[in-house]
């Protein structure tokens, strides 16, 4: 009895599965795409893409999906059209049996703005890939001085993603500048004038590291009082106190 209930249950799973083999291309061939639906694979949902320029491109492209039937839309196609866009990192696609076509994407976060001394103006990500200021609006520490794009995309990305990743660091730095010799300044956003020689960008967790330590055993409002703090040195801070404003 068991044996037959078996056999009962094993002729059922091969009909239900030859069933859907070979009805499921038939349903997909009569559905069309109803909606596209956009979502995001990181946190970075208010940037350089949204929706509307996501459908803009695929437009352009002849790739919307709405209004076609569902096995006419290619995935791949749609992936490799937004990711010719130098804001989307990571780009995949989608549908559903209900004609629904789904879209996640990460963008590319800018994390440093660099403003050389040559007159131009972008941001960079975390693989330093430059991107344009004119299509979106970050609130990011500045670089600026004698800087390259090559520079900008080897030197720079580890120091602006160090200061994006520490919340204290973050709310102290303003500015980084370049000078000729390919020398990292730091100025803070309390005392402008306050110059932080930070040097090369090798070591930046240690150098921040010392820094931190001077900083934690000054009295309240003593960080002030230096006009210049050098951490460029191995396992060393030298600070220089401000001259006394004459009377």
């Amino acid at each position: 009895m068991k044996t037959l209930l078996k056999l009962f249950l094993l002729l059922a799973a091969v009909v239900y599965w030859g069933y859907t083999f070979i009805h499921s291309p038939k349903v997909e061939n009569d559905v069309v795409c109803s909606k596209v639906e956009l979502s995001y694979a990181d946190s970075v949902t208010d940037g350089f893409i949204d929706k509307a320029e996501v459908e803009k491109m695929l437009k352009k492209a002849n790739l919307h999906p709405v209004g076609k039937k569902l096995d006419s839309i290619k995935g791949k196609a749609i992936v490799a059209c937004l990711l010719k866009s130098k804001y989307i990192k990571t780009a995949s696609c989608y549908k559903t049996p209900q004609g629904v076509v789904n879209i996640e994407i990460a963008q590319r976060k800018p994390i440093l703005r660099v403003m050389p001394n040559d007159g131009e103006d972008y941001y960079i990500d975390a693989e330093g890939t430059q991107l344009s200021t004119s299509d979106y609006l970050a609130y990011v520490v500045v670089a600026s001085g004698y800087i390259s794009k090559q520079f900008s995309k080897e030197k720079l990305p580890d120091l602006a993603m160090f200061l994006e990743a520490d919340t204290f660091w973050k709310s102290q730095i303003s500015q980084i500048y370049v000078d000729k010799s390919g020398k990292v300044d730091l100025y803070g956003r309390v005392g402008e004038d306050q110059v932080i020689h930070f040097g090369s960008t090798d070591s930046i967790d240690k150098k921040f590291k010392h820094l931190r330590a001077f900083y934690d055993v000054l009295p309240e409002a003593g960080w002030n009082t230096y006009s210049d703090i050098t951490i460029a040195y191995d396992n060393q801070v030298v600070a220089t106190r401000r001259k006394a404003e004459s009377k």
